[in-house]
C-alpha cells in the first residue's frame, strides 16, 4: 500500500473540508447583510440608504462590507430575491395548510402583514427607475409564481363553491395585481394622505367580497374574525 497516496488523499479531504467550512461561513455573513440591508432598504427606501448606512447598521467597515457584495445594485438585488423568495414558500405553505380558497388567501395576508406595515411606499418605483435587473425578476416572478398563484386559488375557489363561477381567474389574477401595484403609486395614493397598510386592508377586503357567493360570504365573514389583520 501506497501509504503517501493515503496521505495526499486525506490531505485532499481535509482541504475540500476546510473550503466547504469558508464557504458556509461566507455565505451565512452574506445572508446577514442582505437581512440588515432588506430592512434598512424597506423601512427607508432605496435612494435614501446608503452602502454606508448597512455597514453602520452591521457594525462593520464598508471596506469588510464590499468583500462580500460587489456594489449596491447586487445588494438590491439579492434583497428582492429574498423577499420573492419568502413570499413564495408562504404562498405554498398557505396553499397546503389552508382548508379552503377564503383560508388560504387570509393565511397570505397574514404573513405578509407586517410587510406591508413598514414598507416604504417608493420601494417599488424606485425598484423600477433604478435596478433594471431587480426590476426584470419581480416581473418574472409576478407571471410566473404570483399570477399563477392568484389563478389557481381562483379556480380552488369555484370549485368549493366559495367564488361565483362567472369569474374569469385570468382577468382578475392580472387586476389583483394592478390594484397591489397601485398602492405603491403616489399620484394614485399619496404616502401624506394614505398609509400603505390601510390601503391595502381596504383594496384587499373590496376584491375578496366581490369574489364570493353568498355562501363564500358567510365563509369570509366568520373567517375575519379569527385573523389579526383584520382586528
Amino acid at each position: 500500500m501506497d501509504i503517501s497516496n493515503l496521505d495526499n488523499k486525506s490531505n485532499q479531504e481535509e482541504e475540500q473540508k476546510s473550503q466547504e467550512k469558508e464557504l458556509q461561513e461566507f455565505e451565512a455573513v452574506k445572508k446577514t447583510i442582505v437581512e440588515g440591508a432588506q430592512q434598512l432598504f424597506w423601512t427607508y427606501g432605496l435612494r435614501s440608504v446608503t452602502m454606508d448606512d448597512i455597514a453602520s447598521k452591521l457594525a462593520m467597515s464598508k471596506k469588510t462590507l464590499y468583500q462580500y457584495i460587489q456594489d449596491k445594485a447586487e445588494l438590491v438585488y439579492l434583497c428582492a430575491e429574498y423577499q420573492l423568495e419568502n413570499e413564495h414558500c408562504n404562498m405554498e405553505e398557505a396553499s397546503q395548510k389552508a382548508e379552503n380558497a377564503i383560508d388560504q388567501v387570509l393565511k397570505i395576508m397574514e404573513y405578509n402583514r407586517q410587510f406591508f406595515l413598514n414598507f416604504h411606499p417608493s420601494l417599488i418605483l424606485d425598484l423600477q427607475r433604478s435596478y433594471p435587473k431587480a426590476w426584470k425578476m419581480f416581473l418574472r416572478h409576478k407571471e410566473e409564481k404570483i399570477i399563477k398563484g392568484i389563478k389557481a386559488n381562483m379556480e380552488r375557489g369555484k370549485e368549493e363553491g366559495l367564488y361565483r363561477m362567472d369569474i374569469d381567474p385570468e382577468v382578475i389574477a392580472r387586476m389583483r395585481m394592478a390594484q397591489v401595484e397601485s398602492i405603491f403609486n403616489p399620484q394614485v395614493f399619496s404616502p401624506k394622505l394614505h398609509h400603505i397598510g390601510e390601503v391595502q386592508f381596504q383594496i384587499f377586503k373590496h376584491f375578496l367580497y366581490g369574489l364570493v357567493t353568498l355562501e363564500g360570504h358567510q365563509t369570509l365573514t366568520k373567517a375575519m374574525e379569527s385573523v389579526e389583520f383584520f382586528n
